[in-house]
């Protein structure tokens, strides 16, 4: 009786193609729903669908040896090889260079490990493509809390602060930023002159442990009543 874990047969069947391919969905499902608890664009679907995807591949792969025969130098792995190089492109479009500070790095990784885990199911090898899914799990539920305990001194933050009216506010609200011993990191600008709107978006790095509701305040205070919008506070991952 062949092992569950280790199948390692050339010869797919109707019923081992529809499991292989249930695995790649459960585990793209899993990953996908880690991410999405971050808020991450390239959650739930991506996932499921890049580890189905690996999965048909790899699948496609074993098929066409055992439909055209072993014999004509057919290799399972050329085609499969090709997913690895091809996936970091679409991991690539998951990374944000926002200032000095990279968000999506996370997210592309796991990008990247769907397709390795959707490769391995679709070649069978079902115990090492689970074992990864629970220590990716541990990865990036446990270390993320680890990160945070130890890196826990200093955030990087986007400042988002929209205003009526086409006036410059930056540097006013730059200087109560640095007394605040806030760190400029970059500041960008937007002025919608249809709308006569400002909106000023301040990349910057801030302690861990600063009121940023008291920071709100203290910009907003800096504006008139009517004239202040909002002003939000973002973490970067």
């Amino acid at each position: 009786m062949k092992d569950l874990f280790f199948h390692s047969s050339m010869e797919i069947g109707s019923w081992d193609i529809v499991l292989r391919l249930f695995l790649s969905f459960v585990a793209g499902f899993i990953i996908g729903i880690e991410r999405g608890r971050h808020k991450q664009i390239l959650s739930l679907r991506p996932h499921i669908l890049i580890a189905l995807g690996s999965t048909l591949v790899m699948l496609i792969s074993i098929y066409l040896p055992q439909q055209f025969g072993f014999d004509k130098n057919y290799d399972p792995s050329r085609i499969a090889a090709q997913v690895v190089s091809g996936i970091g492109f679409l991991g690539a479009g998951a990374i944000i260079k926002m200032g000095v500070n990279v968000k999506g790095l996370t997210t592309a990784t796991t990008i990247w490990v769907a397709a390795a885990i959707g490769l391995a199911i679709g070649a069978g090898f079902y115990f090492a493509a689970m074992v990864s899914v629970v220590i990716i799990l541990l990865v990036l539920i446990l270390i993320d809390q680890l990160e945070k305990s130890i890196f826990r001194e200093s955030l990087y933050k986007v400042i988002h602060i929209s205003y009526l009216g086409l006036d410059d506010k930056k540097e006013v609200v730059v200087e109560m930023l640095k007394q605040n011993h806030v760190r400029m990191i970059t500041i960008n600008v937007e002025k919608d002159f249809e709308k006569k709107l400002s909106t000023i978006h301040f990349h910057v790095h801030i302690a861990m442990h600063a009121d940023t509701e008291l920071l709100c305040a203290q910009i907003a205070a800096l504006f008139d009543a009517d004239q202040i919008r909002y002003v939000q506070f973002q973490t970067m991952e």
